[in-house]
């Protein structure tokens, strides 16, 4: 862990920003944290699955989630690229 840049360490994010994180990115549907990444809202087909207790066909709905694509930062020091 010595080898990770400071600014790189888990801190916990107080809610309140992290509100103001969220309200962001719900107005603009996207997010992007300098030497981080970049977060956007998708929307996910509605669906059929099946389930594998009692084998009947469960529709699923339509629902938004998160996607994040991180910086070229973050990937290098993932992936010990110096």
């Amino acid at each position: 862990m010595s080898n990770i840049p400071q600014k790189f360490i888990y801190r916990e994010v107080p809610e309140k920003q992290l509100m103001k994180l969220v309200r962001a990115l719900k107005r603009n549907g996207k997010l992007k944290v300098n030497g981080l990444g970049i977060f956007t809202i998708k929307k996910r087909k509605a669906s059929k699955m099946v389930d594998n207790i009692n084998k009947k066909v469960v529709h699923v709905a339509s629902r938004k989630t998160v996607a994040f694509k991180p910086s070229d930062t973050i990937k290098k020091y993932i992936n010990n690229v110096k």
